[in-house]
C-alpha cells in the first residue's frame, strides 16, 4: 500500500544535506509531498512541497489520495497517510540528547507510521504521540498507529471500529517497543505485535492481526 512505498524511500534523506543549523523554528523538512497537503501555521496555510521546512507548533495535513513525509532535525522520520491531520506540539533539538530535548505530538486525524529519531532514545519520557484514545511512548522503534473515527474501512470494506490502533514494525536503532497508555490501562509492545484501544477509558487490547488501514 502506500505507506509501505513511501517508507523505503529513506535512503534519499543522506542525500538532503539536511543539519540541525536551521532556524529554530525550523523542525524538520518535507521529504515527499503527493497531492493535498498544507501546514496550518498560526493564520497562514502553507502549501507543502519537497523541501519545505516544517516549523514548531505547525498543524499537518494530508487531503484525500495524500500522502506526507518529513524528517525531522533528530533524524527521525514520519510518513503520514491520507485524511490525515498531526499537531507539532513541542518540539526541541539541539543537535544532540542533552536533556532539553522533546518530540511531544498529537495525532488529530487519519494515520501516520514513524520511524523515531534521537528525540526519546535515551530518555523515553522525551517522546510521546497523544490522541484523544490512548498515549504512544517509546523506547525507539519504527511503528504506525491510526485513529479511526468513523472513518477506517475493513479490508471487506465493512466500517471499522472507532479507536487508535497500532502496530510495532522495529526496523530503527533501539529497543523496538512502544508503550500505549490511557486512563485505564498501559500495555508495551515489541515487534509484529499490534494493539486497538476504544476509547480513553477502554482497556489496551492485544491484536493477532492489525487491520490493513494500519500499515
Amino acid at each position: 500500500n502506500t505507506m509501505k512505498r513511501l517508507l523505503p524511500g529513506f535512503a534519499v534523506i543522506a542525500a538532503l544535506g539536511f543539519t540541525t543549523a536551521a532556524h529554530a523554528a525550523d523542525v524538520g523538512r518535507v521529504l515527499l509531498a503527493a497531492g493535498d497537503t498544507v501546514a496550518i501555521r498560526g493564520n497562514q496555510t502553507i502549501r507543502l512541497v519537497f523541501g519545505t521546512m516544517i516549523q514548531d507548533k505547525d498543524v499537518l495535513r494530508t487531503g484525500s489520495a495524500s500522502n506526507l513525509q518529513v524528517r525531522f532535525v533528530d533524524e527521525s522520520i514520519v510518513s503520514m497517510k491520507e485524511a490525515s491531520e498531526l499537531r507539532i506540539d513541542d518540539f526541541r533539538f539541539s543537535g544532540k540528547a542533552d536533556g532539553s530535548e522533546r518530540s511531544f505530538l498529537s495525532l488529530l486525524k487519519g494515520g501516520l507510521r514513524t520511524v523515531t529519531g534521537l528525540v526519546g532514545r535515551t530518555n523515553n519520557t522525551n517522546y510521546r504521540l497523544s490522541t484523544v484514545t490512548a498515549t504512544i511512548g517509546i523506547r525507539g522503534t519504527d511503528y504506525a498507529a491510526t485513529l479511526c473515527q468513523g472513518d477506517c474501512r475493513n479490508s471487506d470494506g465493512s466500517l471499522a471500529k472507532d479507536g487508535l490502533y497500532g502496530r510495532t514494525h522495529g526496523i530503527s536503532h533501539g529497543t523496538n517497543r512502544i508503550d500505549v497508555s490511557n486512563e485505564r490501562d498501559q500495555k508495551s509492545f515489541g515487534i509484529n505485535e499490534n494493539f486497538y484501544v476504544a476509547d480513553a477509558k477502554s482497556i489496551v487490547e492485544p491484536l493477532l492481526v492489525a487491520p490493513d488501514f494500519v500499515s
